[in-house]
Formats: structure tokens, C-alpha cells, sequence
């Protein structure tokens, strides 16, 4: 009997030092993906921010200030075009799923297959105006990020443009319909 009182003292004073000394095995986690350029960081980071800035300023209507921001720090329109899209996003998503609109090379919504709408609750304006608004919304934040991006050169507007566009066919979900460079539409793999 003792000697199974001592093996589990053993066993406890074991336990009691892996504990005590925090020692803990890790499954290191590993990330592979593709290499950035320091321009698709740098966009990717604006993104961020002014969804930051969304979290941050969306409780504080702008009204409540005694002046109006300047143009380009008019933070008001990019506010709205981000809320807008997180309203819309699902019905995007759910149309998108049904065949009806997809994304096309330049990085904005398009109607895709208006015969679908049948499969959907949405009237045929309200898909039109769901497409026209989430581009719209698309247009002022794409033209906030290229101003938090400056110097925009025209060459660097069309990089920077060309990022917005492919960060939007990312994150379409896999079956979606996205535009090929060369006009054709195909589905997402």
C-alpha cells in the first residue's frame, strides 16, 4: 500500500511541475498562401481602417458635430456605403448563389442570368436596385481607399483599382459566377 501511495505522489509531483513550470506543447500554426506585394498590403490595410473607423464612428451621428467634415475627409458617405453593405449583404450572397448576379472584371456586381429570378422572393427592380446601390457603395470606398493611398498617379489609381477587384472576387463564395479578364463569365472554383 505504500508503495502505491508513493508511485501516485510520483505521478502528482510530476503533474504539479509540468504545471508549475507552464510547460506546454503547441501545435505551431501554419498559414501557406501567396506573397503580397507591399501595394496589396497597403490596400488591404485601408480596408481595416475604415472598417475601424465604421466600428468606431457608427454610434456617433455626424450631426452631433458643430462643423462638417471636409470632402476628403468626408467620412460620412464611406459610413453609410459600409453600412448599406453589410445590410445587403446577405441578399448579395443568396443572389449570387442562385446564378442571378455575379462579379465582373472591373469589381462591381452584375445581373448575370435575369431569368433566375423566379427562384428568388426579390421582384426584378429590387435586384437591379440591390446591384446599383452595392455598387454605388462599392465606388465610394474604392475612391476613399485610392485618396488614403496617396500619391495616386493614374498608374497607381489603376493598381490599386485592379486590388479592389481582386480582393472582391475572393471573397465570392466558391459556385458564384465571376467575369474572366477576357469578358467571358464562368464559375467560381
Amino acid at each position: 500500500m505504500l508503495k502505491t501511495s508513493n508511485a501516485g505522489g510520483n505521478l502528482l509531483t510530476i503533474f504539479l511541475l509540468f504545471f508549475m513550470t507552464n510547460c506546454t506543447i503547441r501545435i505551431p500554426r501554419v498559414n501557406i498562401t501567396g506573397e503580397l506585394t507591399d501595394l496589396e498590403k497597403q490596400v488591404l490595410g485601408s480596408y481595416k481602417r475604415l472598417e475601424m473607423e465604421s466600428h468606431s464612428l457608427i454610434s456617433y451621428p455626424f450631426s452631433q458635430f458643430s462643423h462638417s467634415p471636409s470632402p476628403a475627409e468626408n467620412k460620412n458617405s464611406v459610413l453609410q456605403a459600409i453600412k448599406n453593405r453589410q445590410q445587403n449583404r446577405d441578399k448579395i450572397v443568396n443572389l449570387k448563389q442562385l446564378g442571378i448576379i455575379g462579379e465582373n472584371n472591373k469589381g462591381y456586381l452584375e445581373i448575370v442570368d435575369m431569368g433566375s429570378i423566379s427562384r428568388t422572393k426579390e421582384p426584378e427592380s429590387a435586384v437591379r436596385r440591390i446591384v446599383e446601390q452595392e455598387n454605388n457603395d462599392r465606388k465610394v470606398i474604392r475612391t476613399r481607399i485610392i485618396a488614403m493611398n496617396t500619391p495616386a498617379s493614374p498608374a497607381r489609381r489603376k493598381q490599386i483599382e485592379s486590388i479592389v477587384e481582386k480582393i472582391n472576387i475572393e471573397q465570392s463564395e466558391k459556385k458564384t459566377w465571376i467575369q474572366l479578364d477576357d469578358g467571358s463569365w464562368v464559375r467560381k472554383k
